[in-house]
């Protein structure tokens, strides 16, 4: 269940699945705040932001430690380091932000059509399990505002690519309309998470103008900011 919490920095989108798990702080960002200014307004003082730069491929980093130097490039992000902030831009394309029920490991995927079409959603599940030894079923997704299928009308070459996924469930609307929200949903079925346990937020950034779209707005350096925590307090 979506749920709006007002704070200094602005208004903070939240899952019902990822709030009632302990030690994790996450938020889907309208226009304008960032990260960081969301992270001061909730009071996560003790946290390390990497820079980030999101290429639409599948590419999953693992944020392991405070790190300085070159851009991170990717679209997934992992980590089960107290204070290692897992973030994504969005503005239409899929935010999702995933968790284990322990609280102890998170994750922030950006997809687009191409990284959906790569299953980055996918990878990073594969990525979580594999490194820190959580089952698929004992994670937790929320899918965050995004463009929705009514308004999500597309070339023919995006609708072939996504087809040949072989998706079950309504992510084809009417003519060549697609909704990247319920093809990521399916997407983090057929990696293991259990129904009951993905949740996707009935959000659209192109309808509502608290957030920023790209298809309506052309907006080329204003974006959401989505995040995800593992504080280490219970």
């Amino acid at each position: 269940m979506i749920s709006i919490i007002s704070t200094k920095a602005g208004d903070l989108i939240t899952s019902s699945l990822l709030a009632d798990l302990p030690g994790v702080v996450h938020g889907f960002g309208v226009r304008g705040p960032d990260a960081a200014s969301y992270l001061d307004a909730l009071g996560v003082a003790d946290r390390f932001i990497v820079k980030t730069d999101q290429v639409h491929g599948d590419r999953v980093h693992m944020l392991m430690r405070p790190r300085k130097g070159p851009v991170l490039e990717g679209d997934a992000f992992i980590s089960d380091r107290p204070g290692m902030v897992c973030f994504v831009r969005s503005a239409d394309c899929v935010p999702i932000l995933m968790a284990d029920r322990s609280g102890k490991a998170v994750a922030a995927i950006h997809a687009g059509w191409r990284g959906t079409v790569r299953d980055v959603a996918g990878a990073a599940v594969r990525a979580i399990t594999e490194t820190f030894g959580t089952r698929p079923k004992d994670l937790v997704a929320a899918i965050g505002p995004r463009i929705c299928g009514g308004c999500y009308e597309v070339g023919s070459e995006v609708v072939d690519s996504l087809d040949k996924l072989g998706l079950d469930g309504g992510w084809r609307g009417e003519g060549r309309r697609v909704d990247l929200g319920v093809a990521n949903a399916s997407l983090l079925l057929r990696a293991g998470l259990e129904e009951s346990s993905v949740e996707v937020l009935p959000c659209c950034t192109c309808c509502d103008r608290r957030f920023v779209s790209w298809r309506r707005d052309r907006i080329e350096d204003e974006r959401q900011f989505n995040f995800i925590v593992v504080t280490g307090e219970s």
